[in-house]
Formats: structure tokens, C-alpha cells, sequence
């Protein structure tokens, strides 16, 4: 669940230097510190299977895989944390990898979904993350129905929509790849 945990307001690099080290989830949003909880033991490992997934698949190639623990700086007042990120930008790829905590320029964004937030996932996130020029997909995992929602850029400001299904694997065009349905959704 989100909750306020301050009512000041703040930019993003005061965020950083507020929050850093602090333990727990917080994101900036529009100004105010948030906090999030109430996420399930299925939905940290839903994110794993995604993270190591897509770690794997680019080991070796142009494009980095982040958990939450690595910030989309979305503008001064806005930084969210998604559950998992690919970054495929040298803008990104060029920064010290010691000291960054945010990055501007992803190619996926990837959101488990969780009844606490599942509305501001899908009606708020959705829109700030297309509003990024160099995104391709978004991906939307519900762990508890096994389904997956893609939203995929054709070209500008066009978007495919591929409706919530049980059983499809996760297959994206740009950067191309394969996630299996099992191996996303395999709790053990």
C-alpha cells in the first residue's frame, strides 16, 4: 500500500540524500515521500524469476536488468521504483555504477502487480512510463491470476495493448525476447 510519510515536499536529489540507507521502500511522487508496503512473498518472487530471467538473457550484450533497489528518475519531483527495469542506454550504462542510485532512460519496465497499488499501477505508472521517450514495453505481472499485460511501443506516441492472459509467455519485440510462462510464475 502507498502512504504518505510526508506531507513537505522535496526534489528528487534531496530524496536521495534523505533516504539513502534508510530500509524499506520509499518513492517520490510529485514532490511527496511515499512509502510502500503490503507486498506478498509471491510477488517478491514473481520479480526474482523476472530480474534473474532477464539478467541471464542480456548477460553479455548492451542492456542492464535493476530490481526496486535502483530508481527511474521520471523529473525533479518524481522518482519511482519499479520492480524490475532494463536499462539499454549509454546515457545510463556510462554513469559509475558505485555511486548511482537513479537512472532516466529505460527500455522495459516491469511492474508486479499487488491489490494494494494495482490501481495506481495501472492507471498512473502506465501513463508516466509512456511518457518516456526511450521505453518499448511496458509489462504488467499479477501473481496471484499468472497473467501478463504488455503495453508495447509501435512507433512515437503508438502503443499495442495486449490484454491480461493466463498461460502466454512474456515475448516482446523490441529488444526481442522470450520469458516462459512457468518459469515467470514458478514459486518454488
Amino acid at each position: 500500500m502507498l502512504a504518505h510519510s510526508s506531507d513537505a515536499t522535496m526534489t528528487v536529489d534531496q530524496f536521495l540524500n534523505a533516504y539513502e540507507g534508510v530500509g524499506g521502500r520509499y518513492e517520490l511522487v510529485d514532490g511527496h515521500v511515499r512509502s510502500v508496503t503490503g507486498l506478498s512473498a509471491a510477488h517478491a518472487i514473481v520479480s526474482g524469476n523476472i530480474l534473474i530471467l532477464l539478467m541471464q538473457l542480456f548477460r553479455g550484450t548492451p542492456h542492464r536488468t535493476f530490481n526496486f533497489g535502483v530508481g527511474l528518475w521520471l523529473s525533479d519531483t518524481t522518482l519511482r521504483y519499479p520492480d524490475v527495469t532494463v536499462y539499454g542506454d549509454p546515457r545510463d550504462l556510462e554513469l559509475d555504477p558505485d555511486v548511482t542510485q537513479s537512472f532516466r532512460y529505460p527500455s522495459i519496465v516491469l511492474e508486479v502487480l499487488s491489490p494494494e497499488i494495482v490501481v495506481e499501477d495501472r492507471a498512473v505508472k502506465i501513463l508516466e512510463y509512456k511518457s518516456i521517450a526511450t521505453v518499448e514495453a511496458i509489462v504488467l505481472v499479477d501473481p496471484v491470476a499468472k497473467t501478463i499485460e504488455v503495453h508495447e511501443r509501435l512507433d512515437g506516441e503508438n502503443w499495442l495493448h495486449r490484454l491480461p492472459a493466463a498461460g502466454i509467455d512474456l515475448i516482446l519485440k523490441k529488444p526481442q525476447l522470450t520469458l516462459a510462462h512457468a518459469d515467470i510464475f514458478d514459486l518454488s
